[in-house]
This record gives structure tokens, sequence and C-alpha cells, in this order.
């Protein structure tokens, strides 16, 4: 075996867990544990991704929200969330560490959201789609509507399960 095949199996697993979420990942990090108990030697990461393939189902629902300041212009967002509740409250504590007047904005389910704003002011407006780009697309388009001046995107993210 290449000397280098458990590093890049890992790598991928990390990036893997990354990107299907926590509750996801924590089931594969529990996979990781007991394997590391269980199963010596080479045969560790065949136990790992059997335990994954096997027990670790990829979500069905995604939720994320966007939590925005309009004065601070500060931000949160969060995505790949079980529920409603839990990606509010992390995109909240997100947006708190950079700004006092965080509010949710936008919450998501399985699709994405963005928020634009023009320049100067508190004015903003968000938009959902079934794409980060045509999210984006549409909050710059109805900002732009609204008159308020030369719009830009201010934050935008997609829970996508």
């Amino acid at each position: 075996m290449c000397p280098r095949f458990p590093a890049i199996l890992a790598l991928s697993l990390v990036l893997a867990l990354l990107r299907l979420g926590p509750a996801w990942a924590d089931c594969n990090q529990a996979c990781l544990n007991s394997c590391r108990v269980t199963t010596p030697g080479s045969t560790y990461w065949a136990c790992v991704m059997s335990c994954g393939r096997n027990n670790c189902k990829k979500p069905t629902v995604s939720y994320g929200s966007i939590a925005y300041g309009a004065q601070s212009r500060a931000y949160g967002f969060s995505n790949q969330f079980a529920d409603t509740a839990k990606a509010d409250q992390f995109a909240l504590g997100k947006c708190a560490q950079h700004g006092d007047d965080c509010k949710i904005v936008a919450s998501f389910l399985n699709k994405c959201a963005a928020v634009a704003a023009p320049d100067g002011g508190d004015a903003f407006v968000t938009a959902e789609a079934p794409s980060g780009e045509a999210a984006q697309s549409k909050a710059l388009q109805d900002c732009e509507a609204k008159g308020k001046g030369s719009c830009a995107i201010q934050v935008w993210s997609c829970a996508l399960p």
C-alpha cells in the first residue's frame, strides 16, 4: 500500500464530513472513534468506511439562516443544520461577534439565500433561490429596483442536502 494512502483517505473523509454537515459528521466521528478502539492496522480505514456507509445516512433536509446587522453590516450564516432553531442560533452567534444589531433576516430549507444592500444607510433586501448564484442575482436585482443606489451582496449561503 502506498505510504500516503491513509493520509489521502483521511483528508478525503474530512472534506466529505465538512460538506455533508454536523449530524453526518458526528456519526462518522463515532465511527472513527469506534474503529480506532476495535480495529488495528490497515483494516482501520475499511472499518471506518463500512461503519459510515452502514450507519451514517446523508441528511435529506438542510436548514440554513442568515443573521444581519443593517447598521453595523455584520453578518453570520449557517447551513447544513437539522432544524431552524439551531441554524438561527449559530448564525446569530457568528453575527454577534462583529455587531450588536444582528437579527435573523433569512431562514431557509434546502435552498440558498442572499442579502444585498446599497452603499450607505441601513436598507437591505433578502432573496432565496435554488442556487447561490440565483439568490445573489435576485437580491441584487431587488435591491437596485428599490432605487437606493448601487447595491452589493453582503452575505449569501446555501443549505442543500
